[in-house]
């Protein structure tokens, strides 16, 4: 192996790093901002539900439908920024197979 093999080796590799670096902070980022607005939601349920705006069945729902609002949006940050989970059994699971 060359030196300039060598060297192409590493500055692929850091760059590599580097790009996998800003996608976990922009992903980080962008989880952030979805968990804000997810509680910014529920705070505003909580006081319409205090003001009795609506009653504690329609709280359930609205709550449940914003939990699964955020749940479906994780995946799909996820996947778009490449960070998808792998299908293959894990763990206890995996050793019942």
């Amino acid at each position: 192996m060359s030196s300039e093999t060598i060297f192409s080796y590493f500055t692929k590799d850091a760059a590599a790093k580097r790009e996998l670096q800003k996608k976990r902070h922009a992903y980080i980022k962008e989880r952030q901002k979805a968990r804000e607005r997810l509680n910014k939601e529920k705070r505003t349920l909580d006081k319409l539900l205090k003001e009795k705006s609506i009653d504690n069945h329609t709280y359930a729902r609205y709550k449940k439908l914003l939990e699964m609002s955020y749940q479906m949006k994780r995946e799909q940050t996820r996947g778009k920024y490449g960070f998808t989970r792998s299908l293959a059994p894990t763990g206890l699971w995996a050793m019942a197979i």
